[in-house]
Formats: structure tokens, sequence, C-alpha cells
């Protein structure tokens, strides 16, 4: 199963500190949170990423390039905010025709996403 991370938010409740990193990128526990989203959604098997934002676009890279172990990050550059759903759309071209997941890179949850996906698979 695959996944969208939302990343796209500018972060302006958080300003000054989001003024040069992403949301996303901020560090919690010496980490940025969206390696701890990372590292929730590879524990659930997901194994390919997808993530967009036009926000400091270039901060991103620099995380994904230092990144290592799954799940396999895949960029597209959004050129101007698409908001939550425009993202996704946005997205739907590396996604592929299976169910996939839609998260927020900014929300840190412990939710049982393999349980998820299954009642989902079993429900349709």
């Amino acid at each position: 199963m695959r996944a969208v991370v939302l990343v796209g938010g500018e972060g302006t409740r958080l300003r000054p500190l989001t003024e040069t990193i992403p949301k996303p990128l901020l560090p919690l526990m010496d980490r940025p949170s969206l390696d701890h989203v990372l590292d929730h959604l590879a524990r659930h098997g997901i194994h390919e990423v997808v993530l967009s934002s036009p926000y400091l676009e270039s901060t991103f890279h620099d995380f994904i390039e230092a990144r290592r172990g799954d799940p396999t990050i895949t960029w597209i550059t959004e050129p101007e905010p698409l908001g939550t759903g425009g993202a996704i759309v946005n997205a739907m071209g590396q996604l592929g025709d299976e169910p996939f997941l839609a998260l927020n890179g900014d929300i840190l949850t412990d939710l049982d996403l393999t349980a998820m996906a299954a009642f989902h698979r079993e429900r349709g």
C-alpha cells in the first residue's frame, strides 16, 4: 500500500519558527516530526510515500536525501498551493489505482493503520 503525506502548509500559526523550516520538518525529540510520521507508516507496511509542497521545497529535498530506510519517498513539484484535495489529486498519478492512505505530515498518531486498511478492504 502507498500513502500521500500532506506537507504543503506554511504553518503560519507557528511563526517565526516556520519562516525557514516547514512545520513537518520542525524537530520533535531531535528528529523532524515528519520522520516520526514516516516511521509509523513503515511499521504498518507502507513502503512508498508521495510528498509535495510549494513552501520551502528545497528543505524537503534535503530531508529526503538524508533519510534512510522505508518508506521510499517520491517528490512531486507543486508549483502553487493546491490545498488538501488538490495535493491529493496532484499525487494520484504516482499512487496508481490501488487504495492509498492520505495523512497530514504534521500530525502524530498511534492509529493502527494496518487495522484501518484491513477494515477498508473488507468493506470496500
